[in-house]
């Protein structure tokens, strides 16, 4: 069942919302729209409909700027510049550089999925290697997306520098995993690597995939 106050928590956190709110009541406004932006990092959403409004607060805030030339130097004009900072300038600028960041994260993060899931590698190193990432960065990229349950079923193998689907290896009778690992032999470069038995892995020297 459906809770109702989430249900009425997400009709708030609609965009047309959010701007009425930033427009008529600035903080409710952006507390909303921040919210907003936290739901959309629990998920893959692209980003890019915050970075989008954005975009139209600033356009609307510079319109009002080039309309208000005339009387910039007069204290009503003065007054009506700081009014639209607040209400355009300010929400503007959050939205489009965290839509942008939001963006660029969830496009890494389908870039992850595509290589473990779709691709099979699971080196660690060879991930970052694709993605042009240092090992460790990718390690925190890769736990942050195990929080949030993009990699639900996922663990990190820190000695082997692996990331490993649980369901892919055996488990004891109380569900605990077990890992067995085996010496296989590449058949490309002839170097012998110790693999996770059931798990199909890149040899570290060619790249050859070994199958565990």
């Amino acid at each position: 069942m459906i809770n109702t106050n989430q249900q009425k928590k997400s009709k708030l956190l609609i965009w047309p919302i959010i701007i009425i709110a930033i427009i008529f009541l600035l903080p409710l406004g952006m507390f909303l729209g921040w919210k907003r932006m936290k739901a959309e990092e629990a998920s893959l959403t692209s980003g890019k409909s915050a970075k989008n409004v954005g975009i139209g607060f600033l356009i609307f805030y510079g319109l009002t700027v080039l309309t208000s030339m005339g009387s910039i130097f007069t204290y009503d004009g003065f007054k009506d510049i700081i009014f639209f900072t607040f209400i355009a300038l300010i929400p503007g600028l959050y939205l489009f550089f965290a839509g942008n960041k939001l963006s660029s994260r969830n496009k890494l993060y389908r870039e992850y999925i595509r290589l473990i899931d779709d691709v099979g590698v699971n080196s660690i190193k060879n991930i970052g290697n694709t993605v042009n990432k240092t090992t460790e960065n990718v390690k925190d990229d890769l736990r942050s997306m195990i929080n949030l349950g993009f990699l639900w079923n996922h663990f990190i193998d820190d000695d082997h520098g692996l990331i490993v689907n649980k369901n892919a290896i055996k488990r004891n009778s109380e569900e605990a995993v077990t890992i067995e690992r085996i010496n296989v032999k590449c058949d490309s470069c002839g170097a012998t690597s110790k693999i996770i038995k059931g798990i199909a892995t890149e040899c570290q020297y060619c790249h050859t995939i070994l199958q565990g």
